[in-house]
């Protein structure tokens, strides 16, 4: 997974923080063991940047056929007033989500993320970038698969917190949210 040109070093860098904020205890082997990993990830990654830059991906629109029921930043009562931090895309129940570039799956469930989501999928993508899937009704990856853009990620449902059959997709870079219709 380390050898693509799909991430880049700042993608390895929010990954191997995300493993040193673990709240399980590390013994002093493990934590050394991790600084050579990272030292050794840190050079090949910005070997990887040379060589390939670091552009944005190769965007595509997950689904085929759909319409926006909330666009991004709205504020409506079912948020209690927070603007909406995605788009809502409503499709027919069993619509294919496709993933948005090429990336790894880091979450695939309904249990990491809020309850609200649902069965949700989140990619990393090159520069930073992240996708957020939720409401599927079946997901159809596991986390640290690799998939390229365009691949059925599961099928469109209203697990969750929804209001009805729609795709919330977020978009984000470095931790901001994007808007995802400015992205597509």
């Amino acid at each position: 997974q380390f050898n693509t040109a799909a991430l880049d070093s700042d993608d390895y860098k929010q990954r191997l923080t995300h493993i040193v904020q673990t709240k399980h205890p590390m013994n002093f082997k493990a934590i050394l063991g991790l600084c050579g990993a990272i030292v050794f990830l840190v050079c090949v990654t910005n070997y990887i940047d040379s060589v390939n830059g670091n552009d944005a991906p190769q965007w595509q629109h997950p689904l085929e056929n759909y319409r926006i029921s909330s666009p991004f930043r709205n504020v409506s009562k079912i948020r209690y007033y927070k603007p909406h931090q995605g788009v809502d895309y409503v499709a027919p129940y069993g619509s294919a989500i496709s993933a948005a570039a090429d990336g790894v799956v880091v979450i695939g469930d309904a249990q990491t993320l809020h309850p609200n989501f649902g069965n949700a999928v989140i990619i990393q993508h090159k520069g930073g970038y992240q996708t957020l899937y939720a409401h599927l009704a079946i997901i159809d990856v596991t986390p640290g698969q690799w998939v390229h853009a365009g691949e059925r990620i599961g099928i469109i449902g209203d697990t969750g917190k929804t209001t009805g059959v729609h795709l919330h997709l977020e978009v984000m870079r470095h931790e901001q949210r994007l808007n995802p219709s400015v992205v597509f």
